[in-house]
């Protein structure tokens, strides 16, 4: 085999599309950006080179990231939310077998429903429906409890802040929420007498208004 076919069969395949990805991917996870940010700078990068690059590879690989769509089960966002997510859920089963009690250290489960809440913020809501609902809203039922039994008022506020978070982003997970027992748990929040609004309570109204205003 001469040395020029060998090149020629082990020539790698253009796959426009995954390079794509691995632009916006790789701004996304370097800039911390929004997602939306993201794919913009990579169609102005792409728009400045153009000039400069000729060849149908180049124009194959500015078309794709020209009509790029986020890919809800492979891209950045879904692989960092997915590993926030799994290491959530193992501290709320912790939080169960604890009886949600005040003995449990919650520094690391605060840190990552903030990490976890901002990174929803920042993702396309396609990426945020497919994570919460292809466990059947399990998760979110966890979720749910840890806001409503847990003894430690700021775990409680993160908790319902991430909730309010997945809804603003997403207003689809809105149905779920509507016929689950969230709405009757919040609600409960307004019992005392004391005329003074918490912060707590005050996530509680906006959680609220935006359930019953969509």
């Amino acid at each position: 085999m001469s040395a020029r076919s060998f090149i020629v069969m082990y020539e790698r395949v253009l796959n426009e599309g995954q390079i794509a990805t691995d632009i916006v991917d790789a701004i996304r996870s370097t800039t911390d950006a929004p997602l939306s940010s993201c794919i913009e700078a990579a169609r102005n990068c792409i728009a400045v080179m153009a000039p400069f690059i000729q060849g149908d590879s180049f124009l194959r690989i500015q078309e794709a990231v020209n009509s790029y769509t986020v890919k809800v089960d492979d891209c950045y966002d879904y692989r960092l939310l997915t590993e926030m997510k799994e290491l959530l859920e193992q501290i709320f089963k912790e939080k169960y077998e604890l009886s949600f009690s005040t003995e449990q250290d919650d520094d690391i489960l605060l840190k990552y429903l903030q990490m976890f809440a901002s990174g929803v913020t920042k993702t396309d809501p396609l990426v945020v429906k497919y994570l919460i609902s292809m466990d059947d809203f399990q998760w979110m039922d966890h979720l749910i409890n840890v806001y409503h039994m847990d003894q430690n008022n700021a775990v409680r506020l993160a908790s319902l802040r991430c909730i309010v978070s997945l809804v603003d982003v997403c207003s689809d997970l809105l149905t779920y929420i509507l016929n689950s027992r969230l709405p009757e748990i919040v609600a409960t929040q307004f019992q005392s007498e004391d005329s003074s609004l918490s912060e707590l309570e005050l996530t509680a109204i906006k959680l609220l208004a935006k359930i019953y205003s969509t």
